[in-house]
């Protein structure tokens, strides 16, 4: 084959221009059309036709920038991308565009400046291809990676609760099986030798040893369910001044009369929550009031019911209340405030309440003065009106967050594309108020 051209054969401006026109009506993958100075269409392919919806006869005339989506247009990007390939000979572009019916596909897009043989401005050649598919293919090839990262960062986190469970779990059983082992041992030496009384006493304080070794249970395996996501609510309306009532009475015992219990204005504010899961949170609040407050202060326990459409159960004690810089600290995990002693709990509790109360759609906040005591307040949202939790993902829970001199109310986590997140919640339809015990 000649490379040159044979003799004779013109070669014409015409020629090379029906030549084109012939390759973009052919080219029906692609949309290729023109555009004057100003960004207007002025010629339009089978391909464009095919890609964006519209007739030549419906779109020659009509800006570009009506191909972008409206944030797009607003930001100024058709006109800047115009400028750039004025400046720069032709421009390259990945993103949305709209078609005629208002769906959008992910383009490639090439904008060239067209200029004459003295180098005047004469408009722009644009190619546009449809990427769609390679956009959701690498979306999905992106969301898997960021599953993974996910799953990665809890089996760490599990791996860092399990040592720390592990820790603390070998150091808080020692205190109770070292009394019981004592005990036991007691008991059988002296049986013979020992009256009645005293064998009760010490079977009661075997009893309350126990109850210490069951708490530690509960509170290692309530850690282990939420850090994995594996907790389960069921939301429904209950009965917030009952459920109040019934916690004094399972909780304080002896104590009861050192609680001073202040019911809603109406005496049956309805909250929406998780009726058990909420005992567990106020019962953590009361029994950490009646432990650090001195005997026989009173311990406050308010119910109240506001008009921001949410029911506050707020726990008061005289105890010797929280450093502001400490406040936030207080709800990690294995954390207790300067002065409480080792063995007192096992650091969980807080944690847990917190992460119990977010779960529900709620929050813990916390005001306190060194020396003057604590007011704990668990809050929830008010059945009957138009605050619901709102439904949260399995895997997370509120996070630690920062807290304001002397106050904590934490934030809700918020993904990106603003997906809440949370623990896994099952929404039962229920009523009614109901006291209870944990297993």
């Amino acid at each position: 084959m000649s490379e040159r051209r044979p003799e004779g054969v013109a070669r014409t401006p015409s020629d090379a221009a029906e030549r084109f026109a012939l390759l973009a009506q052919a080219a029906t993958e692609y949309a290729i059309f023109t555009l004057d100075t100003e960004g207007f269409i002025t010629s339009w392919n089978p391909g464009a036709e095919r890609l964006k919806g519209y007739t030549a006869d419906e779109i020659i005339g009509q800006h570009f920038s009506r191909f972008y989506p409206p944030e797009d247009v607003e930001d100024g990007k058709p006109v800047r991308l115009l400028e750039l390939a004025a400046a720069e000979g032709s421009v390259e572009d990945e993103g949305w565009r709209v078609r005629k019916d208002g769906s959008q596909f992910w383009a490639d897009v090439v904008i060239t400046a067209l200029r004459d043989s003295e180098g005047r401005m004469r408009g722009f050649g644009k190619v546009t291809k449809d990427l769609t598919e390679r956009k959701r293919n690498e979306d999905r090839l992106w969301a898997l990676l960021e599953r993974e990262r996910e799953v990665a960062a809890r089996l760490q986190a599990m791996d860092q609760t399990k040592d720390e469970i592990l820790s603390v779990v070998a150091h808080d059983l020692r205190g109770p099986l070292g009394v019981l082992d004592g005990l036991l041992q007691l008991l059988d030496d002296n049986w013979d030798s020992i009256d009645s009384d005293e064998k009760r006493e010490t079977i009661r304080r075997m009893t309350h040893t126990t109850a210490r070794l069951r708490s530690l249970a509960d509170d290692v395996l309530d850690v282990t369910r939420i850090d994995t996501g594996d907790l389960r609510y069921e939301i429904a309306a209950f009965d917030a001044d009952a459920l109040a009532a019934g916690v004094v009475t399972d909780i304080a015992g002896a104590d009861a009369a050192r609680v001073v219990v202040e019911p809603s204005m109406s005496g049956s504010a309805m909250a929406w929550g998780d009726e058990q899961r909420a005992w567990q949170v106020l019962a953590n609040l009361l029994s950490n009031a009646l432990k650090f407050s001195p005997a026989g202060t009173p311990v406050h326990l308010r119910v109240l019911d506001d008009d921001a459409g949410e029911v506050h159960f707020a726990v008061g004690d005289r105890g010797p209340g929280v450093a502001p810089e400490q406040l936030a600290r207080i709800f990690e995990k294995f954390s207790r405030a300067d002065g409480v002693v080792q063995g007192e709990g096992t650091g969980l509790g807080l944690y847990i309440a917190r992460s119990l109360a977010y779960g529900q759609g709620g929050r813990i906040q916390v005001e306190s003065e060194v020396g003057k005591g604590s007011t704990f307040t668990f809050v929830l949202p008010k059945a009957g009106g138009d605050v619901r939790p709102v439904a949260a993902v399995s895997g997370e829970h509120a996070p630690p967050g920062e807290a304001e001199p002397q106050h904590v109310d934490e934030p809700r986590p918020e993904k990106p594309g603003g997906a809440q997140r949370g623990h896994r919640r099952r929404s039962v339809a229920r009523s009614g108020a109901r006291r209870w015990r944990r297993p």
